[in-house]
């Protein structure tokens, strides 16, 4: 995809890394959203974000949290910039090509797809973001990035504008009432796993993992544990522009879901499904690649950093 894209647009995006430098210091991203009157939870093993999931819960609220990463950031980057165009609709489609559930999304597709997030997002209790927190102790810097770009459009474009766009709407308001948290607060939410159970009448899993089902079930006897799998597989853009298959998942969602907490692990489309599950009354939380580490792999780069005991930890099942 890479080819098709000019030398221009290239220049242009790694200008606009390197004039933002701030971006790759997490003390100053997080200070960005404080400065906008935002309650900032920087730690992504910080027991605050599923403190206050069990809280919904208690209290039998709806309740979204959901996770804004590299993916979510293509999406949200596209046709922001006419110099860079071409670059940034190449990444977002390039990456939405390599989902389990995906769709061959033109410029509509891309523009409404565009604005599902911002619903969601708009919809959202805690929003997890990119620049906050790394188990990585090699800080990526605009230096280093710029040079990737060529190699790795995709992977470069998404983190930055998920970076640049989630500030941009903090400084716009957007974020108002919100919990901004690291977009990997899903190993709080794992090591606290038995005190949101706990917390919840019922438990709804969203996954292309049928053994999670198994897993939670033994893990919790004494709890139902309900399971909607995703990931089945390509889909063909609708009429609508959107990906056909979201109305499939969501008539599988019961009809009150007051009291239930939702653990969706289902990459861009969890965001949809968290405001769905949201709007049914129940508490829903994007886990993301933590469906992973619950089952015993390590599937993304930055898990090769973190505490082997923590990563024990966190499996639902047995070696």
């Amino acid at each position: 995809m890479s080819a098709e894209i000019s030398d221009a647009e290239f220049e242009a995006f790694s200008n606009r890394i390197l004039t933002c430098p701030e971006y790759f210091d997490m003390a100053q991203v997080a200070a960005r959203y404080r400065s906008c009157g935002l309650r900032v939870v920087q730690n992504a093993h910080d027991p605050e974000i599923p403190r206050l999931i069990c809280k919904a819960l208690n209290e039998k609220r709806g309740y979204s949290a959901i996770r804004i990463g590299d993916g979510e950031g293509n999406i949200l980057g596209y046709a922001e910039h006419p110099d860079t165009l071409n670059l940034e609709q190449s990444a977002a489609r390039t990456w939405l090509a390599t989902r389990a559930d995906r769709f061959d999304a033109d410029e509509t597709g891309l523009r409404r797809l565009k604005q599902l997030l911002l619903e969601t997002i708009d919809a959202a209790d805690i929003v997890g973001v990119r620049g906050l927190w790394s188990a990585n102790p090699i800080v990526r810097s605009p230096d280093t990035t710029v040079a990737r770009l060529r190699q790795d459009p995709r992977g470069m474009t998404g983190v930055w504008n998920a970076i640049d766009r989630m500030l941009g709407l903090a400084s716009l308001g957007a974020l108002h009432g919100k919990t901004i948290g690291s977009a990997h607060f899903y190993l709080a939410v794992l090591k606290n796993l038995d005190a949101l159970v706990e917390a919840a009448d019922r438990v709804l899993l969203v996954s292309s993992d049928e053994e999670l089902s198994k897993a939670f079930e033994e893990k919790y006897p004494d709890k139902r544990i309900d399971y909607i799998q995703v990931g089945r597989g390509q889909s063909q853009q609708s009429e609508s522009g959107e990906p056909d298959f979201l109305p499939g998942v969501a008539s599988l969602l019961p009809e009150d879901m007051t009291g239930s907490l939702a653990l969706v692990g289902a990459g861009i489309w969890a965001n949809m499904y968290c405001t769905w599950i949201k709007r049914l009354g129940g508490a829903a939380v994007d886990i993301g690649s933590g469906v992973d580490l619950l089952m015993g792999r390590e599937s993304r780069p930055m898990h090769r950093f973190l505490d082997t005991s923590d990563l024990r930890s966190l499996r639902l099942i047995s070696d």
